[in-house]
């Protein structure tokens, strides 16, 4: 009795299935490998997709980054700054 348990015993440890062969096993472990691979690589079209949008709103981004860091170098408006006027509103309170 004892015998036939270890015989049983795969190379891992485990106790081999009685319906199995080890091809059958390996065969049956790559199919279950090769549907989660699939499942897992379905959406890889939809994901290149929203990479590439991200990169090139990224490469928007910073040639917009670097237009307004020209212009904060050499302004083409140089009229954009003026003087605000304004009044004090100390001058206008009454001592009491």
């Amino acid at each position: 009795m004892y015998a036939a348990m270890v015989s049983s015993i795969g190379a891992r440890g485990g106790v081999a299935h009685p319906c199995y062969s080890p091809p059958q096993l390996e065969a049956k472990k790559l199919r279950r490998e090769k549907g989660l691979l699939e499942k897992s690589t379905s959406n890889s079209d939809g994901l290149r997709k929203e990479l590439f949008a991200a990169q090139r709103e990224l490469l928007k981004e910073r040639s917009r980054c670097k237009a307004l860091e020209e212009e904060l170098e050499t302004p083409m408006n140089v009229h954009r700054w003026r003087k605000l006027e304004g009044s004090d509103p100390g001058t206008y309170v009454t001592p009491a």
